[in-house]
């Protein structure tokens, strides 16, 4: 039986970040398709809002910075979420920011969870490789979790 193969949307742009991102789910031995955007412009063009021909098929989960240049990871959920096809998907903000302002105000935009980016390198690939295994395997889709989004992952 072959593993199933999900399709994850990573909008980062510290390279870094994304190679522990992709190491963080290797370690938990998810099998992954990875569509990476660095530029949060981009990933509004190819997730909601250009022309049909140019739109990525609908991701099981999109891993999203808050601290994006350019368009702020806040409103490139807003923008998720105000996209029909997109509706339903899970998003996980990614950040290192601890202010709770940021929790909530992702909460407020649709968010399904919050994940800290942790400092120590163990910490961070436990903490994203745990939380993003529960959302897609939540229901066999990663949709309709129960993650509760104003709670930070530590």
């Amino acid at each position: 039986m072959n593993p199933v193969r999900w399709n994850i949307v990573l909008v980062e742009d510290h390279d870094p970040d994304v190679f522990l991102i992709r190491e963080a789910l290797a370690s938990h031995r998810l099998e992954c398709e990875i569509t990476h955007f660095r530029d949060s412009e981009e990933a509004v063009k190819r997730l909601c809002n250009g022309e049909p021909e140019q739109l990525i098929a609908v991701p099981d989960l999109i891993l999203l910075d808050l601290n994006m240049p350019r368009i702020p990871g806040i409103e490139v959920l807003k923008c998720i979420r105000e996209t029909e096809r997109l509706a339903d998907v899970p998003v996980a903000i990614l950040t290192s920011s601890h202010s709770p302002v940021d929790r909530r105000e992702a909460a407020m935009a649709g968010a399904t969870t919050y994940i800290r980016k942790q400092p120590v390198l163990d910490e961070f690939l436990e903490t994203v490789g745990a939380t993003v295994s529960r959302l897609l395997t939540a229901n066999g889709t990663g949709k309709n979790s129960t993650e509760d989004p104003a709670e930070p992952h530590s």
